[in-house]
């Protein structure tokens, strides 16, 4: 047919390049291919070219597994390539909008199988197999030999790597190839154009529960597979569909439902959307939260979309509201990216409703035994809600550990439930609850909290007790602000400044300046801030990603800049600004081990132990006040947490600065970064007082335990104390500056005194956190280990395993396991394992590896497998047998011929791998094996 025709000119055209492509791609270092083929290629060293028909089948049973395991929705296709004699085998997923029309998926079938070989077929020419059938067709022209020569000269000699060769049955959608040679095979697999180029997207838009609860719709409303063609059926439907999501998205971790749709096989087809996300696009004249579009021809008479108000209601027969839109065009949803593409992402593609492009994520329903979807759901999200996916790590990592969503999250409830700001008592209820709701919040680095509405007034509530509130006259003397802008009240479109006070003397409890319950014509306001606001007019409430991320800091109208968060609810937008010195996580707490060390444990106590010190101005205070800080930091610093690469008992850079410019700085001179480095001196504390009188820091050493009067050195330069980064920020990580000692980059962590005596803080270098400047995906690192294929090779030993009830069964599963998994070892395979529900464990050991020599075994082998099995061995303990140089396990005169006993009891089940969440998928953090 046409169709062949035109794929053998696709595949023929496929052979006329095939260069080897920069593997530093971004899409092709986050793409999950390469661990599908080093999969296949784990077993792929015994294979050899088939002679008859079921060798052909066991092949395409081996590229199954894999295919399986991996369980990749952008995987097109997997095969294996014999030089020697042209022959070659492969299997397509038909689960993507490029492959589902091939040959041999045109049935929904998941799968679909193709083979080449003269020595089975009597010619070169490429087949469609039948699983579970002799039978086979013709697919294209005699191609085979051609393709397995321009394998071999894509790869020009690597063992591995990615080329632009298309398999001969795919068309161009398909663009990318990963190839590896194993031996006598070479071992390939392709992508779709479409696949996510990183972690990003899917990070952004929190896809794990899109896809969850679109899954979870799936799976709950199973009783609707097949199309109402009645409008009661059709009424009742849609009620029972709409409760269910209604009354469960915000378990899914959504503020607002989103988007979703579903079709059947006779082009009829439902959406239903959450008209609070700005992307929803709902029609102007909708008076409801929730609408749905119906396109049914049996109710209907055609394929015409009707818009209608959904009516919340507990009750499952007919919510339908008003009219509200009609399509001018027919809408068949069979035709649609989602539809076709049956399950997985999409590529991008325009939007029915709205002229914005959108990903959606597909999943079918079958009633059993039915290859064809009798239902297919999906859910979509706009790629313009995500421009943090142009962050950095670090700036990924910063904004996961502030207080601004929570902020702006609190704001926007507080503000649906509050009056339009008419009168002074309206304005004091607004200004009192939105504080009541964010200050429990603060944790110090609080910077604005606000809300507007559409008819332009705003409510904001500012911290003062941050470094950018520092130059704000209207601050002085108080911990909060409240800026208003109520067009009612004060008609001019200014912001006014209104203080809250206590509201007693001493009392805890603020309240508004000003008595509103008495008088409510007797507010009073600090001040009125200049020139007229218009917060419908700001970046944070313009941005398009809601809830989200501004794409950069920007100055604030209230003085100072940051970053913004906003979030819509239905009268207006909902913000709060973050500052640059919010702690961040996990890059720079988790680089330097410090979540519950020095941040949160050290560095109060020395805070409040140093704050009396600060008037020092003698030789006997400046020794007691250096003594001070100094044992205070070696006391706390014998804990085992300290910074990385570096041993558990060196003392961090600790120092306090006083107003007066006098300050203390305790180091250790045995970590290669400080200045002392070499010095005759183990510790010491450098003091800048103006007892010396001239600003500039001396150097005294600690000798037994003690800092003593013997100036080692003097700075070349005054030090200012109080304009250090340091000392300014007050509290939290300061931006990377140079250190005034070791003209080095340093980033800094400050907390105040009590009292406001003084700065306390501690300081690392960078050049110690090497990760905290990756501008790229933290991922980086985690795509390129053998640790994701050797993960996948282990899951496809455990699947084929069964409870090991013989000696023989835990030598024979051992072996696969050192087969499956030990050819991925790139000299840092360290542990490689499955457990089972019955808490059997079997694990291969790698011995060469720092740390392992102390293992048992591993003075005698290379490798090691670990056993739990309570039925052969009666305990619940790990024992371990040694791997001879071919993979066999050798007799030794333990238990089943094991070598070792690991003591202690191992609960295979319990262990962080098992039980964690994400799987397949890397644990949160590291943790003890």
């Amino acid at each position: 047919t046409a169709m062949w025709k035109l794929l053998a000119v696709l595949a023929l055209a496929a052979l006329s390049s095939g260069a080897m492509i920069n593997a530093s791609d971004p899409c092709l270092m986050g793409s999950s291919v390469p661990a599908t083929v080093q999969m296949v290629a784990s077993m792929a060293g015994s294979l050899t070219p088939p002679t008859n028909r079921q060798a052909v089948d066991q092949l395409t049973n081996v590229l199954q597994a894999a295919a399986a395991a991996g369980r990749n929705y952008f995987l097109t296709s997997v095969f294996l390539s014999f030089p020697a004699d042209g022959t070659f085998v492969a299997l397509t997923n038909c689960e993507t909008s490029v492959t589902n029309m091939l040959p041999g998926c045109s049935n929904y079938n998941q799968y679909a199988y193709y083979a080449s070989s003269t020595t089975v077929f009597q010619d070169t020419s490429l087949y469609t197999l039948y699983p579970d059938s002799p039978n086979f067709n013709l697919t294209t022209g005699n191609v085979s030999a051609a393709f397995a020569s321009r394998l071999l000269a894509a790869l020009n000699g690597s063992q591995s790597g990615w080329v632009n060769i298309v398999p001969p049955y795919l068309g161009a959608d398909v663009t990318q190839t990963f190839l590896m040679r194993v031996g006598n095979v070479i071992v390939g697999a392709s992508r779709a154009n479409f696949e996510p180029c990183s972690l990003c997207v899917s990070q952004a838009l929190n896809a794990t529960n899109d896809t969850a609860f679109i899954q979870f719709l799936t799976y709950n409303i199973y009783t609707f597979s097949t199309p109402p063609t009645t409008n009661s059926t059709m009424l009742s439907m849609l009620s029972q569909i709409f409760n269910t999501a209604r009354t469960s998205f915000g378990t899914f971790g959504f503020i607002t439902m989103p988007t979703f749709y579903w079709a059947y096989p006779d082009q009829s087809s439902y959406l239903i959307k959450d008209c609070w996300r700005w992307t929803s696009d709902c029609p102007a004249n909708t008076s409801t939260r929730f609408v749905t579009s119906i396109a049914n021809r049996d109710v209907f008479g055609s394929l015409t979309r009707y818009t209608y108000e959904l009516i919340e209601s507990s009750y499952n027969d007919n919510q339908l509201g008003r009219l509200i839109a009609v399509s001018t065009t027919p809408y068949d949803a069979t035709t649609r990216a989602w539809y076709v593409g049956r399950i997985g992402w999409t590529g991008s593609f325009g939007a029915f409703e709205a002229p914005s492009n959108i990903r959606s994520f597909s999943w079918p329903f079958r009633m059993y035994g039915s290859a064809d979807p009798s239902v297919v759901f999906a859910v979509s999200w706009y790629p313009g809600e995500a421009p943090q996916c142009t962050f950095s790590a670090e700036t990924n990592a910063c904004h996961s550990a502030s207080y601004v969503p929570a902020a702006a999250a609190l704001a926007a409830s507080v503000a649906t439930t509050l009056p339009y700001l008419g009168s002074n008592y309206s304005l004091n209820l607004a200004c009192s609850r939105l504080l009541s709701a964010v200050a429990p919040l603060n944790n110090g680095f609080m910077q604005n909290v606000y809300y507007a509405t559409s008819n332009d007034d705003s409510v904001m509530i500012k911290y003062c007790n941050t470094p950018s509130a520092a130059t704000i006259s209207a601050c002085n003397g108080y911990q909060y602000l409240c800026y208003v802008k109520a067009q009612m009240v004060f008609g001019d479109g200014l912001r006014r400044i209104i203080p809250f006070v206590p509201a007693s003397p001493g009392s805890s409890q603020l309240v508004l300046a000003g008595s509103f319950t008495i008088a409510p014509e007797a507010h009073v306001a600090v001040s009125q801030v200049a020139g007229p606001y218009s917060p419908t007019m700001r970046p944070w409430y313009l941005q398009l990603n809601m809830p989200g991320w501004s794409n950069s800091t920007y100055p604030l109208a209230s003085g100072g800049s940051g970053e913004s968060y906003s979030m819509q609810f239905p009268m207006g937008v909902a913000g709060a600004d973050r500052i640059a010195t919010e702690p961040c996580q996990p890059c720079i707490s988790n680089a330097l081990n410090t979540q519950n060390s020095l941040e949160q444990t050290m560095l109060p106590v020395v805070a409040q132990v140093m704050s009396t010190f600060g008037s020092a101005t003698s030789q006997g205070g400046i020794l007691n006040a250096s003594n001070a800080l100094f044992t205070t930091v070696y006391g706390l610093t014998l804990l085992p947490t300290d910074l990385p690469y570096t041993s558990a008992t060196l003392l961090p850079d600790m120092y306090v600065g006083f107003p007066n410019n006098n300050s203390y700085f305790v180091t250790d001179c045995r970590r290669w970064t400080s200045v002392c480095h070499g010095w005759n001196a183990t510790y010491g504390v450098w003091v800048r007082n103006s007892f010396f009188g001239d600003g500039r820091r001396r150097f005294l050493p600690v000798i037994n335990g003690s800092v003593v009067w013997s100036v080692y050195s003097i700075s070349a330069t005054p030090f200012e104390t109080t304009t250090r980064p340091w000392y300014l920020n007050m509290r939290g990580w300061s931006a990377p500056s140079l250190s005034a000692s070791a003209n080095l980059e340093i980033r800094s962590f400050s907390a105040p005194m009590p009292r406001n005596t003084g700065v306390a803080a501690f300081s690392f270098f960078t050049v110690q956190a090497p990760q905290c400047n990756f501008s790229a995906e933290l991922d980086t690192c985690h795509n390129t280990s053998y640790a994701v294929p050797a993960a996948m090779a282990a899951s496809y030993v455990g699947a084929m395993s069964t409870p090991a009830t013989s000696a023989d069964d835990v030598y024979s599963t051992c072996a696969a396991l050192y087969k499956a998994t030990t050819s991925l070892n790139n000299n840092f395979y360290r542990n490689v394992y499955f457990g089972l529900s019955n808490n059997d464990f079997y694990m291969v050991k790698y011995c060469n590896v720092s740390g392992a020599n102390t293992q048992p075994g591993c003075d005698r082998a290379l490798y090691t497998c670990w056993v739990r099995n309570t039925l052969l061995f009666g305990d619940d303990q790990r024992h371990v047998f040694l791997f001879s140089s071919t993979g066999t396990v050798e007799q030794s005169s333990g238990v089943l011929g094991s070598f070792a006993t690991v003591s202690g009891s191992y609960i295979t089940t319990g262990r962080p791998w098992f039980v964690q969440i994400n799987q397949p998928g890397w644990s949160n953090g590291s943790y003890g094996f």
